[in-house]
């Protein structure tokens, strides 16, 4: 995911160019494809970040103010830098600080939850004994700041 933020970031501008230049469907379907590879497993990792009881209600209003936010500004925001650059490339600005962001919340997340999910993970695949190996190795290091040994969640 995070591979495919960085390739939103940096390619995005050298894409809508070349979109702009040579329009095509090909061209098109290619910048779907791609964004794909960042939205699909951020919806998975969004639904990893909640417990189960509250993962529905969770995700429903993260992902929604989400898209309130900047998606509904988008259209304005856009129409804003084209009337004042005059440069047809200037939306890929907004786009490319959009994916910053999202990379900004994603290195805190995987900072604050990243070995609890493994271990999480690893319980799910019933690799016990993994489960175990890591815990004994990683015992004086806590996932959150106060919370000695254990897992976020009461994961176990």
């Amino acid at each position: 995911m995070v591979n495919a933020a960085l390739a939103i970031v940096v390619l995005i501008l050298p894409g809508f160019d070349f979109l702009l230049h040579y329009p095509s469907a090909s061209a098109l379907t290619f910048f779907q494809i791609s964004s794909a590879y960042f939205i699909g497993p951020a919806l998975a990792a969004m639904a990893e970040l909640f417990p189960v009881g509250m993962r529905s209600s969770g995700i429903g209003v993260a992902y929604n103010c989400a898209v309130t936010i900047f998606d509904g500004f988008a259209p304005l925001i856009a129409t804003v830098l084209l009337a004042r650059t005059g440069n047809p490339l200037s939306p890929t600005w907004y786009v490319m600080f959009s994916c910053g962001l999202s990379l900004l919340a994603l290195g805190v997340t995987l900072r604050r939850y990243g070995r609890a999910l493994l271990i999480h993970k690893l319980n799910k695949l019933g690799s016990r004994r993994l489960v175990i190996n890591y815990r004994r190795e990683s015992r004086q290091q806590s996932f959150l700041p106060g919370v000695q040994g254990q897992a976020p969640w009461g994961f176990r």
